[in-house]
């Protein structure tokens, strides 16, 4: 109980400092943004060699993190189900909470761009330049997306081949959808023979 509690306190302190950091971080910007301009030396030195690089390895470590955390969240909670019925349910709810979270983050995307209208500031032949370097990229990522059609090709590729591929590949879906398989398998166990599997998802937890 007291290391629960220890534990709670530090996730409540870290979560502290990362919400604070990016306060300050938005402050800062801001700031330097109304005062100095996006293309002062100064500002776009920090950019090039501070911020960049710092935010770039930020997103990474989050990156790299997201995937076990889920993997062990998921097939604990379904692992320790009683009753295996409640996964279709369980699962139900967790693909309409996916659906809405995610409608309402487009939403809110489409908003903040008509609001906001980023890159309204940047230069016109800046923009004809980053249009023609990353244009091929973009097309490449829609078509891996694979957003054409929904089939029975579409249904069978929410079973991933490579369940290390998917990860890599940041397709969370599938990830989620391993998970729940795992989960459902590791339930059938004994106890002893699920234990150590337990012991490693318990600890990456």
């Amino acid at each position: 109980m007291a290391d629960t509690t220890v534990d709670a306190r530090r996730n409540q302190v870290t979560r502290s400092r990362i919400l604070l950091g990016l306060g300050v971080g938005t402050l800062v910007g801001v700031l330097a943004n109304v005062v100095l301009g996006a293309a002062h030396p100064l500002v776009a030195g920090a950019n090039h060699y501070v911020a960049g690089p710092v935010g770039q390895i930020f997103l990474r470590l989050l990156l790299v993190i997201v995937m076990p955390l889920m993997f062990a969240s998921v097939t604990l909670g379904v692992a320790g189900m009683d009753d295996l019925r409640r996964v279709g349910r369980v699962g139900a709810r967790a693909l309409a909470y996916f659906a809405v979270s995610t409608g309402v983050a487009a939403t809110l995307g489409l908003v903040a761009v008509v609001l906001l209208r980023p890159g309204e500031r940047i230069p016109p032949e800046t923009r004809s330049q980053l249009m023609v370097t990353y244009a091929s990229d973009a097309s490449a990522r829609v078509e891996s997306a694979g957003l054409s059609t929904f089939g029975v090709d579409r249904v069978a590729s929410i079973i991933p081949g490579n369940v290390f591929r998917a990860a890599i590949d940041l397709d969370v879906f599938a990830v989620l959808v391993f998970a729940v398989l795992f989960g459902v398998a590791l339930s059938r166990l004994t106890g002893e023979r699920a234990k150590p599997m337990t012991d490693l998802l318990q600890s990456v937890h």
